[in-house]
């Protein structure tokens, strides 16, 4: 469709992207180790933005690129998330984890609905200024969860 002229299977094909989020989700786990859990969040909050300016490139071939980044940027952020979540609890992971998902889909409630008031009222550009604005709960609570863990250590973790 508009603007694009995509045929079906083109737009079919564009959900492939969502293979970049399977492998970095095996892959999260090393960097969180590596740079903190509150790095990895505020990391993925920034290239899910990046993903989000790419978007405006009237291009398929970059659409499909910033497709590949989104889900690079939201699994960095999802991963790192629950992974910081479960390392600062000592009881209560299961109750914990079932809050997180809740939260995780009503935010994703929020985020849909919002997304179609915005794109009504300003196109596309409220939508990704919309997202963009989302995605500051992320990068602030990484940059705070930074804090918390304070300097890395180098060696094994």
């Amino acid at each position: 469709g508009p603007p694009f002229n995509a045929s079906t299977q083109i737009i079919t094909m564009l959900y492939l992207s969502y293979v970049v989020g399977i492998i970095i989700s095996l892959l999260i786990g090393a960097l969180s180790n590596r740079i903190g859990n509150g790095a990895a969040m505020a990391l993925g909050s920034l290239v899910f933005m990046l993903a989000i300016l790419l978007t405006f490139i009237r291009s398929m071939p970059v659409v499909a690129l910033s497709l590949a980044v989104v889900c690079a940027g939201f699994f960095t952020v999802h991963a790192a998330a629950a992974g910081s979540l479960n390392r600062r609890l000592t009881s209560s992971r299961g109750r914990a984890n079932s809050l997180y998902v809740l939260f995780y889909y009503l935010g994703g409630y929020a985020g849909i609905t919002l997304s179609g008031y915005a794109y009504l009222h300003s196109g596309w550009a409220g939508v990704a200024l919309l997202g963009a604005a989302m995605l500051l709960v992320p990068l602030v609570s990484g940059v705070l969860e930074m804090r918390l863990e304070g300097p890395r250590k180098e060696g094994p973790y």
